[in-house]
């Protein structure tokens, strides 16, 4: 097997680990450094949300104004992860 055919990666594959665990995409296609970050950034904002989550009972509409935002913020940032790995594949 050729150096190149071995170096060769499939985007949709890069998208479809980071789909499923954030940051592995990047580290697939080769970018370490990058997908520890993202998968760090992403604990860090779903276990924001979730806190916020699970303290706005009773705690007044700033709370729950709070946790919408990190929600949404958690499903850009996966969205967002996703397309990053398949665009750093070369196709």
């Amino acid at each position: 097997m050729s150096t190149s055919s071995q170096s060769r990666k499939s985007r949709w594959v890069a998208a479809t680990l980071s789909f499923f665990l954030p940051g592995f995409g990047q580290i697939y296609a080769g970018r370490a450094e990058r997908g520890a970050s993202i998968l760090v950034g992403f604990i860090l904002v779903f276990a924001a949300a979730y806190f916020f989550i699970a303290q706005t009972t009773g705690r007044g509409i700033l709370f729950d104004i709070g946790s919408r935002y990190l929600q949404l913020l958690a499903i850009l940032f996966w969205a967002w992860q996703v397309y990053d790995a398949y665009g750093l594949v070369k196709a």
